[in-house]
């Protein structure tokens, strides 16, 4: 029986021999492929390859897509601290190529993982900021999802009055019908109804 997958072995040649194109492509292209395959160990030995790759390239828009990759692929295991840090130097990296869309989408992952280790004032604050650029640049899908995380965030802690009024009426237009019959039946039921007004009585 084979040791490991066919490609396994490329990624340190590519690295040690100074195909950094190449070890930069690998990864990227295997990343979809080894989440689905839940092989994350394998995972994080491919983002992190892309990541020193790029630095190697001095390519700053890889750089930040590769740490976006590095950083889910430590959320996948866990390792939200170190996810944390991924995604902020990838959106410091965006900011200085001024790739807002890549900026974007890692201040909303770092949003969620902030969520992740309850850390729930600066999630909201990152998904303010994703929601801001992504409506700057016209992603209406991307600004809603981000406002829907940015609910979330504000009913866990307990600002339940800005979840269902101050944002519904914001990304409700911006959803796919489903997503939106799907947040109304979230925000207009009884249970989270119950939900703010026992908050607003204490």
């Amino acid at each position: 029986m084979a040791s490991g997958p066919a490609w396994s072995p490329r990624l340190p040649w590519a690295a040690a021999t100074g195909r950094d194109h190449a070890a930069l492509r690998l990864p990227l292209l295997l990343g979809e492929y080894l989440a689905w395959r839940r092989r994350l160990d394998d995972l994080l030995a491919v983002t992190a390859v892309s990541v020193s790759a790029a630095r190697r390239l001095g390519d700053g828009h890889s750089e930040g897509d590769a740490l976006t990759g590095l950083g889910n692929a430590l959320s996948e295991v866990r390792r939200f601290g170190e996810a944390i840090t991924a995604f902020q130097d990838a959106a410091a990296i965006y900011r200085q190529t001024r790739d807002r869309h890549g900026e974007a989408v890692a201040l909303a992952n770092l949003g969620s993982t902030l969520l992740e280790v309850r850390r729930f004032d600066q999630a909201i604050i990152m998904f303010q900021d994703a929601a801001a650029i992504y409506r700057d640049t016209g992603d209406r899908h991307g600004e809603g999802m981000a406002l829907a995380s940015l609910g979330l965030a504000l009913q866990e802690v307990r600002r339940f009055e800005e979840a269902s009024t101050g944002f519904a009426g914001q990304f409700r237009p911006h959803l796919p019908p489903l997503e939106r019959g799907q947040f109304s039946a979230d925000v207009d039921s009884p249970e989270f109804s119950s939900k703010a007004g026992s908050d607003e009585n204490i």
